[in-house]
């Protein structure tokens, strides 16, 4: 069985579930670099249960879910058959590939939230570390687009379905759909429905300003989720 090295920086859940998923092909070591991220809700963390070897990086906490950890060199001498780094904004991550590169050893990036930018210093360093990858695997068309701006060759892209949704995750009987609105209290004809952390980068202030802007009639935007562990629900109406 083949073994597989997995750098990334947050053992998330829906992480975790890939990774028990690939573990039942390959010899699995995932490394992060991180326990937990400033704005993640610990509960969101904590999943207990894998089957393959998992490894939380000793550091120094950068950014809001980076790290600056040298024990990756003890990984990345290590004899994997193959190397994927999630990523290459991080300082580990960057040392990661800088020392792969330094060793004249092949290494795959995967890409899970690229979008396509103007050109830049920062978009050119990005190009060069992307090119010098024997692989980049991407997880949807935007994230191809973006490899493709960045002159990425094609033989060099894979795109692969990265979802760790399973039947019992999925609502296998469709609701009442007045019943489901009245529940979650929307009382116009429409609801546009919004799930996720009320954080900025995840743009639910252009989501409420679009929203305004449209001034669509008999129409409810309802934000739903939570930051740490408050929850909240908003209703925005015309």
């Amino acid at each position: 069985m083949k073994r597989i090295l997995y750098i990334t920086n947050l053992p998330s859940p829906y992480k975790v579930d890939f990774f028990n998923e690939l573990s039942n092909s390959y010899e699995i070591t995932v490394v992060c670099e991180r326990q937990s991220a400033k704005d993640r809700d610990k509960r969101w963390i904590a999943k207990e249960h894998h089957n393959f070897k998992l490894t939380i990086l000793n550091g120094f906490s950068v950014g809001n879910e980076g790290s600056l950890s040298l024990e990756i060199f003890k990984y990345v001498l290590m004899p994997f058959d193959a190397v994927i780094v999630n990523g290459y904004s991080s300082l580990t991550m960057l040392i990661a590939i800088s020392f792969l590169n330094l060793l004249k050893r092949p290494y795959i990036i995967a890409c899970d939230g690229m979008v396509m930018r103007d050109k830049s210093i920062k978009e050119t360093i990005k190009s060069i570390i992307l090119k010098k990858a024997a692989l980049c695997l991407s997880s949807w068309k935007m994230n191809t687009d973006a490899l493709l701006h960045c002159r990425v060759s094609t033989d060099k892209i894979r795109e692969y379905p990265f979802s760790s949704m399973s039947e019992k995750d999925m609502l296998l009987d469709v609701p009442n759909r007045t019943k489901a609105k009245s529940d979650i209290g929307c009382r116009s004809k429409k609801m546009i429905l919004y799930v996720g952390q009320m954080i900025h980068r995840k743009g639910v202030d252009l989501l409420v300003e679009a929203f305004s802007e449209l001034k669509l009639e008999n129409t409810e935007l309802i934000c739903v989720g939570g930051d740490s562990l408050l929850q909240y629900k908003y209703r925005y109406c015309h």
